[in-house]
């Protein structure tokens, strides 16, 4: 199930928020929950799922996250912060020809989806010949967070919160930053993506293109929202630790 499948992690955030607004004296990936930086969660969840190949894209302490994750892996260096499309194509380079398939997925909030999840979402990929599967849920407050927009039940877009209309921003399934691309299709279209107004290359542009090209996408949603956690406030990265240091207790017990 897991042969020719690349996982890119996308690791290369400054954590500014994090620091309080100040320039952050970390990347954000080696900030710490239930006692490992961010980064080690993540990186022993994708070797669970049995992902061999990870290639990891760096930007900020690009040093220390390459030591803490150890240097066994892949990396690509983004050096100038032009947006999750953009740091997909860096990783996507150093995809290995064998892989046929590419998971890519954010460094700082994937600590918590449990293996059979991930496992899941490439079983449906390929059971329904999918072009692009991601992963949504719906959590209690949607705010700031890219919505789901459907037609007749199906996946047409995401939009940003910035971007939405005061209906749109009523919706409750948001995009959690977790995508299974059919590797040519990505290597074909990722770098047609439009440079947004802000100066950034979104990810989630992919999703429209796809559309408009008639492919196939569909969505894995999420039922139990404790599997994802953003962590980008130091109020949110202190629930996180607690969350992960209850469930390290809980799966101790068993």
């Amino acid at each position: 199930m897991m042969k020719n499948i690349a996982a890119i992690i996308l690791a290369a955030g400054k954590g500014t928020r994090l620091a309080g607004g100040a320039p952050s004296p970390r990347a954000k990936v080696l900030y710490e929950i239930g006692g490992k930086p961010l980064i080690l969660h993540t990186l022993k969840l994708l070797k669970k799922v049995g992902i061999e190949e990870i290639i990891l894209v760096v930007g900020h302490k690009a040093e220390e996250v390459k030591t803490v994750a150890s240097k066994a892996y892949k990396f690509a260096f983004q050096d100038k912060r032009l947006g999750t499309g953009h740091a997909a194509k860096l990783g996507l380079a150093q995809v290995s020809s064998k892989a046929e398939t590419v998971m890519v997925l954010n460094g700082d909030d994937s600590a918590f989806y449990k293996e059979e999840t991930l496992k899941k979402v490439v079983e449906k990929h390929f059971s329904e010949a999918n072009t692009i599967t991601f992963i949504t849920l719906e959590p209690i407050d949607p705010t700031g967070l890219g919505r789901i927009i459907r037609e007749n039940g199906q996946v047409v877009e995401i939009v940003e919160e910035k971007d939405a209309t005061r209906q749109q921003k009523k919706i409750k399934e948001i995009n959690d930053g977790v995508y299974v691309f059919g590797r040519s299709w990505l290597e074909k279209n990722l770098p047609t993506i439009k440079k947004s107004p802000v100066g950034e290359y979104y990810l989630v542009d992919l999703i429209r293109l796809a559309v408009s090209q008639g492919e196939k996408i569909e969505a894995f949603k999420l039922f139990d929202p404790s599997e994802w956690r953003g962590v980008n406030t130091p109020e949110e990265l202190k629930a996180a630790d607690r969350y992960m240091r209850e469930r390290n207790k809980d799966v101790g017990k068993k």
